[in-house]
């Protein structure tokens, strides 16, 4: 079974992200408009966006390498887990 790749397996180190030392993707600062970044990934640029969307693209687009488009649940397989209670209540309902 191949291993998930998580969050807790990435590093901001500057304005690069990586896992271990492999850099997965970078943030840039545009030349033309100072509040505006880019990620890099590979030799592609995105389009602009502010330094909060960079940082969360260059996250999900690391994460999606390093998990070769995986996803951690199963197509088909229930979204959670179900214990002999059922699933959590809401509000005191029972779903």
């Amino acid at each position: 079974m191949k291993r998930i790749y998580g969050n807790h397996d990435l590093v901001w180190r500057g304005n690069n992200l990586c896992q271990d030392r492999r850099v997965l993707a970078s943030i840039v600062p545009d030349a033309r408009y100072p509040d505006m970044w880019r990620v890099r990934v590979d030799r592609k640029l995105s389009d602009l966006v502010n330094i909060s969307r960079a940082r969360d693209a260059a996250r999900s687009l690391a994460m999606f390498r390093l998990n070769g488009g995986m996803q951690e649940t199963p197509p088909g397989a229930p979204p959670m887990h179900q214990t002999a209670e059922g699933l959590a209540s809401h509000h005191g309902e029972q779903f």
